[in-house]
């Protein structure tokens, strides 16, 4: 979304370049699912290895397609590097937490998770502005993303469980079960409020 913002111009051309954003997204998901279920009737190792010429692959084209911006010192920023540890520790430990009951990764949790709050509070260039949660509207929309996210998450580890355990479907046959809600995201991606790109602006 940054890259989106930054690279184009308000209006028509953000607005395309979003959609695209939205149907590359879809597409990947839709295209992924069959991917992974071809190369998991090969091996389900490859499954790992796939993405990583993928990731080289944009590595190399990039810094050849993204424009370059010359910053003064002046207005260089720096990296919030002890906010990016404490979240990255405190959602990891979080995540653990839940799979048991491990007490003492629930306190390190939630002491990491507060002090990413503190130390994003004195920051001068904070990683996650805190006054972005004084927009009601960007506050709405990040939980409606993130029920959607844990709802469709939660819902394709059931539904991959039940063919494969129940209705033995192979990893193909699953994967294209599953294909049609990347279909639906394909068909409403053009559909998203425009009005989410403004309020992000705004902060």
């Amino acid at each position: 979304m940054s890259l989106i913002t930054t690279t184009f111009t308000k209006g028509a051309q953000r607005n395309r370049a979003l959609g695209v954003y939205a149907l590359a997204g879809a597409i990947g998901y839709s295209g992924g699912l069959i991917a992974s279920g071809l190369l998991t009737e090969v091996s389900w190792r490859l499954v790992f290895f796939f993405p990583v010429p993928i990731a080289l692959l944009v590595l190399v084209l990039a810094p050849l397609v993204l424009p370059r911006v010359e910053r003064s010192h002046s207005t260089a920023r720096g990296f919030d590097g002890a906010s990016a540890v404490t979240i990255t520790a405190g959602v990891l430990l979080l995540v653990y937490a839940l799979t048991g009951t491990t007490w003492p990764a629930r306190a390190a949790a939630v002491l990491l998770l507060v002090a990413f709050v503190l130390i994003e509070r004195r920051q001068q260039l904070p990683l996650v502005p805190l006054r972005v949660f004084r927009s009601r509207s960007l506050v709405t929309a990040d939980l409606a993303a993130l029920a959607w996210a844990c709802a469709t998450i939660g819902w394709q580890f059931a539904a991959v469980l039940y063919l494969q355990q129940v209705q033995d479907f192979g990893a193909l046959a699953t994967g294209l079960g599953i294909v049609p809600m990347g279909l639906a995201i394909v068909v409403t991606a053009n559909r998203i409020p425009r009005e989410q790109v403004l309020h992000w602006e705004q902060w």
